[in-house]
């Protein structure tokens, strides 16, 4: 096995453990949000900026503010991965694995 490929087999197998973990907090035995989980989501999706714009404009210069879109673009991603992990259809979550795993054998 190359390095690359214990690379990716390492992240594959850190995704599934993520994916266990995650769906053990926010769902719990239910295999669905729980009340709790589902308040959690609804302030992340505020926080992270999902439902508007990234882009940030400084009150004081009225220019676009680079820093601050990427800082908000950032929070967006944490909350679009976590959604992902959490959501993720069984198929299409053992597709990506899949992929991840298979994507460097042509090395051999």
């Amino acid at each position: 096995m190359t390095p690359l490929q214990a690379a990716n087999e390492a992240y594959a197998d850190r995704l599934i453990e993520e994916r266990r973990v995650f769906r053990a907090v926010f769902f719990g035995e239910a295999g669905r949000y729980s009340r709790d989980a589902e308040a959690v989501m609804k302030h992340l999706e505020k926080f992270c900026y999902v439902n508007k714009s990234t882009l940030k404009v400084s009150p004081q210069t009225a220019v676009v503010d680079p820093l601050a879109t990427a800082a908000a673009e950032g929070r967006r991603e944490v909350y679009l991965r976590i959604r992902e992990l959490l959501e993720a259809s069984d198929e299409k979550f053992n597709a990506m694995i899949e992929h991840i795993r298979n994507s460097n054998k042509d090395e051999e």
